[in-house]
């Protein structure tokens, strides 16, 4: 259990009518061999996720369990290899017993892999021009790639859709014209008020 602002964890236990709780921290190694206690707070934000998603990793890998996670964003503060290494490991223990999944939306482009998952256990994500998000099965795509080609090399060409599509309202050029003109403006007012100032001494005098 994770509690908000303080971002600290704490293991919730029940036996029977009796509640425990304990605040989860961790622990550095030092150089003279010793360890220094860690709160949840100080650790790196790659390190909090892993630790939120080690429970749900350990339910899921377990033969008897027949619960389904969904994850949002699984890729999030992790490196793509530790990514994949928490996967591997739960694909490892999934057998044809199994009653656990696991259904995770991701941008790790390293996690498109036919070597890791079945086409039909791939999906993308297309927006249209209404802003209507429709799920599309790698699967949908059996004539156009082979079981044995690499499909991020196609998807980045967007052969497959799913690619983001940015047009910004100004382009940069013009952005940069106006960011010049603004500029040769402000010199222009400068001078004027700094001649006026003159003329002002002047008459004065």
């Amino acid at each position: 259990m994770r509690v908000e602002p303080l971002n600290e964890c704490y293991l919730v236990s029940r036996n029977g009518n009796e509640f425990k709780t304990r605040k989860l921290v961790t622990f550095h190694n030092t150089n003279d061999g010793s360890e220094e206690k860690f709160d949840m707070v100080d650790e790196s934000d790659g390190s909090q996720r892993v630790i939120d998603l080690l429970p749900a990793f350990l339910t899921v890998s377990d033969r008897t369990s027949q619960k389904v996670f969904i994850i949002d964003e699984l890729d999030r503060s992790l490196h793509t290899i530790l990514t994949r290494q928490l996967l591997e490991a739960y694909l490892a223990e999934y057998g044809a017993d199994s009653r656990t999944q696991v259904l995770f939306t991701t941008h790790d482009l390293l996690l498109m892999d036919q070597s890791l998952f079945r086409r039909d256990e791939m999906w993308l994500v297309e927006r249209d021009m209404r802003s209507v998000s429709n799920l599309i099965p790698f699967s949908d795509f059996n004539t156009d790639i082979r079981y044995d080609k690499d499909i991020r090399k196609s998807y980045l060409q967007g052969r497959m859709g799913g690619i983001p599509n940015i047009q910004p309202m100004l382009s940069f050029q013009s952005v940069n014209e106006e960011q010049a003109g603004a500029a040769h403006e402000f010199q222009t007012n400068k001078r004027l008020r700094k001649a006026m100032l003159c003329k002002i001494l002047s008459n004065s005098n």
